[in-house]
């Protein structure tokens, strides 16, 4: 097998394309050939050694992945030939990936390679975050910020299936991105010219703020979106893309008895096995039902790694990047 390896922190740049050997299998793991792994903003700094799961040097990085098992462990319930999709604690960017079975999810043929590499954390994040943790109802106004990202757009899709109101925050070169999605409206991050924007549309709403907002910047921009929570409002905190973790203000949450939430779907399949199946399967349905549309914005060889990793890093991308071997 070949893989993309980091022997040392510091980026991208101390990535190396090798030769490993593929290791033997036990009672319930499988051996999986990779079609295609799909990039997340994770990544970036697990590279870096910023994020919070610090994987032991070296290590081959890449979370989430799809493809085709071609070995199974003595106690394995998949089949050689399966299809499966997973969230892996790293290893997939490579050519293939051991797993224990119980990581992987079993595909139906019709879903393409790329597609299936995208489903095993943006949409089951977001999922978590609105329905099992803000216990999204329909009606409910959501904001979401960094709406054009990979979570951004799952949770703008999947608010808007159940009946919410959805604004999104973004770049503004990225704003019709989240248009096109269902938003209901959509403002850059221009800080005094979003606030203004914000309110306006809270008062073309006759609503005093946001029911949920759904967070992966941090930062100001966190702090602004909090200002803005209705009565018993719910803030979600999914992630720091902005490098600053915000210290939030406690009389913000008791003037409005509003809630403070993390939401970290890796933990959540370690803790709760069978309500992470039950996610998943609900995820399937929908998009069988084509009430989630995975965007992918690009898609790159493996081979070339480091110009997606270089793309996502600089946030020029929408939606998701994938690459396949």
């Amino acid at each position: 097998m070949h893989a993309w390896h980091l022997d040392q922190l510091g980026g991208s740049d101390f990535l190396n394309w090798r030769e490993l050997k593929l290791k033997s299998l036990e009672p319930n793991e499988v051996r999986v050939r990779i079609e295609a792994a799909a990039l997340n903003f994770l990544d970036t700094l697990m590279l870096e050694g910023r994020y919070q799961i610090k994987p032991a040097l070296p290590f081959v990085p890449g979370v989430e992945m799809s493809g085709i098992v071609e070995e199974v462990g003595s106690a394995s319930r998949l089949r050689v030939g399966s299809r499966v999709a997973a969230f892996a604690p790293t290893g997939a960017f490579a050519t293939h990936i051991v797993l224990d079975q119980n990581a992987c999810i079993a595909l139906p043929n019709e879903i393409p390679a790329t597609v299936a590499a995208v489903l095993p954390i943006v949409y089951p994040t977001a999922y978590l975050a609105l329905h099992e943790l803000a216990h999204l109802q329909a009606g409910d106004r959501v904001l979401v910020l960094a709406a054009a990202g990979g979570v951004g757009l799952a949770a703008l899709q999947l608010a808007k299936a159940h009946g919410a109101r959805v604004v999104g925050v973004a770049s503004e070169e990225k704003l019709s991105a989240c248009l096109a999605e269902g938003a209901d409206a959509a403002f850059g991050y221009a800080e005094d010219g979003a606030a203004e924007a914000l309110k306006r549309w809270l008062k073309s709403e006759n609503a005093e703020g946001f029911d949920v907002v759904v967070d992966m910047v941090g930062g100001a921009v966190a702090l602004a979106a909090i200002r803005r929570l209705a009565w018993r409002g719910r803030y979600l905190s999914v992630g720091y893309a902005s490098a600053e973790i915000p210290a939030i203000p406690a009389n913000f949450l008791l003037l409005k008895q509003a809630s403070a939430i993390g939401v970290f779907w890796g933990e959540h399949t370690r803790r709760d096995p069978a309500g992470t199946q039950r996610i998943l399967g609900a995820l399937l349905k929908m998009l069988g039902a084509g009430q989630i549309r995975p965007n992918i914005s690009k898609v790159y060889p493996m081979r070339e790694l480091k110009h997606a990793l270089a793309d996502l890093a600089a946030r020029r991308t929408v939606g998701k990047v994938v690459v396949v071997n």
